[in-house]
């Protein structure tokens, strides 16, 4: 199955990256990597494992190698559709334009009052016109966004059912999740929009009813949140600062130290290039970190 975002490890190899933090170093939960990072005395190589965006293999296949290996983990959910198996926008478009699907030669779109077209002949034309619709997608709004993947799934007579393998998970998945020993939820807006492109009422209400509706479905206050994309200007921290939350994640690298603004946490992202050598890139950014001390 195409992973045109690079956003899948293997279970195999989480195993084995999962048991070398536990081996290697000292893995806590985010939040008590907060409160560590407050007081100034922070463990000798602590490590915080996030999970973004609420996928289905977040509770069938990494929870019970979190579990396994004893590692706590934060897992960081969106609340669109919580009732309804779904899977994300840009899951949708790469299976209709990176499957096997044959699909008409031309697709011409209106986006927020301008007509798109695009040639999808070829593989490559449809290799081109995704990446397209990606960075057509990336601003909308939740109503524009549905609307244009609407049409695109219209105009492909893709299937429309969620697959197992790809989709997010569903309120009552969501509770199981939260159950589990050392997992913590955290927000991560309503609809994944790029809240630093919304104005600041969208921004507002994507970050507080986020908040609020998982508070709802746990019974328990919600204090962590990830910016979806890892975007954030000013005013977005700001809104998450003012909803409440204790701390914030990005994806900016970098380590957390007593200095750091607990809104804008940095962390490392886990791809393809970075799984290939696991423990040793792991070991150079703390040695690196003692070495500019």
């Amino acid at each position: 199955t195409p992973d045109s975002h690079a956003l899948c490890t293997p279970p195999d190899e989480f195993r084995a990256h999962m048991a070398c933090l536990a081996r290697d170093f000292h893995p806590i939960g985010l939040e008590e990597l907060v409160r560590a990072a407050a007081s100034g005395r922070i463990p000798e190589r602590a490590v915080a494992v996030t999970l973004d965006d609420g996928y289905l293999d977040a509770l069938t296949a990494a929870s019970p190698i979190l579990m396994e290996a004893g590692v706590p983990a934060t897992f960081f959910v969106n609340t669109d559709r919580l009732d309804e198996p779904h899977e994300r926008w840009w899951d949708v478009l790469e299976r209709v334009f990176l499957s096997s699907t044959v699909l008409p030669s031309r697709l011409t779109l209106r986006v927020s009052g301008n007509e798109l077209q695009l040639v999808t002949a070829t593989a490559a034309e449809r290799k081109e016109a995704l990446e397209t619709l990606n960075r057509t997608v990336w601003p909308l709004d939740a109503r524009a966004r549905a609307t244009m993947l609407d049409d695109v799934l219209t105009w492909s007579g893709a299937d429309r059912s969620p697959r197992q393998t790809h989709r997010v998970m569903t309120a009552d998945e969501v509770r199981v999740l939260a159950s589990r020993p050392g997992h913590t939820i955290g927000a991560h807006s309503v609809h994944h929009l790029s809240l630093t492109l919304q104005p600041a009422d969208t921004k507002q209400r994507e970050i507080v009813e986020n908040k609020s509706a998982l508070e709802r479905l746990l019974g328990r206050p919600l204090n962590l949140f990830s910016y979806p994309y890892g975007e954030c200007d000013a005013a977005t921290v700001g809104a998450v600062g003012e909803a409440g939350f204790h701390a914030a994640v990005t994806v900016e690298a970098g380590l957390v130290t007593s200095g750091t603004n607990r809104l804008l946490l940095p962390r490392y992202e886990i791809g393809p290039r970075q799984r290939a050598d696991f423990p040793s890139r792991l070991r150079d950014i703390f040695d690196t970190c003692l070495l500019t001390r």
